[in-house]
């Protein structure tokens, strides 16, 4: 099982939030993957983020989210509707 979830993910190539960016958008989809991961979809962007965010991340599923990987810390939440357009979009 292992083998195969290491197969798929390397066709998809998703990539872990890497330290010091974010990513906003529309929050399309979260899914645990396993290995501590939770693989999001924001507005058509595939991450891979820490599972500490699941239970945050599935509340906010058709919202306009940031999700952040700042000094070690993730941090995910909604976005205001007076937040400039592509803030986040790193």
């Amino acid at each position: 099982m292992a083998a195969s979830l290491l197969e798929s993910l390397a066709s998809r190539n998703p990539q872990i939030l890497p330290q010091g960016r974010s990513i906003g958008g529309l929050l399309e989809a979260v899914e645990p993957i396993g290995g501590g991961l939770v693989r999001v979809v924001v507005s058509g962007r595939e991450r891979l983020v820490d599972e500490e965010l699941l239970e945050t991340l599935q509340g906010l599923i058709g919202q306009q989210v940031a999700i952040g990987h700042f000094f070690g810390q993730w941090g995910a939440g909604p976005l205001s509707s007076e937040t400039p357009q592509g803030v986040g979009a790193l």
